[in-house]
């Protein structure tokens, strides 16, 4: 209907940027030696995890840049998602 074409999460490779803007379990299941195949080798790893749902810390500590968008916060034993209080713009360049 869009004109997209899906294919198998295997095979994406060389990238230089990774965007994940949903927390599907398909997603949510994906390790870290998972997503560092998807990436240019020798090259920064970019990860724009949306919804929060990697370790921030551990792909910071790998070398990753990593944004995202969601925060997951604990408050009296509770896990919440709270969205971060800033402004951002995505550039699109030919």
């Amino acid at each position: 209907q869009y004109g997209l074409h899906f294919v198998d999460i295997n095979r994406i490779k060389n990238m230089d940027a990774l965007i994940v803007a949903v927390a599907h379990d398909k997603f949510k299941s994906l390790t870290m030696k998972q997503i560092d195949t998807m990436f240019k080798k020798g090259h920064k790893k970019v990860l724009l995890d949306i919804k929060g749902i990697f370790d921030r810390k551990a792909y910071l500590k790998a070398g990753y840049v990593y944004w995202r968008l969601w925060l997951l916060a604990k408050k009296a034993g509770e896990e919440s998602a709270l969205l971060r209080p800033f402004l951002f713009k995505i550039i699109l360049l030919n």
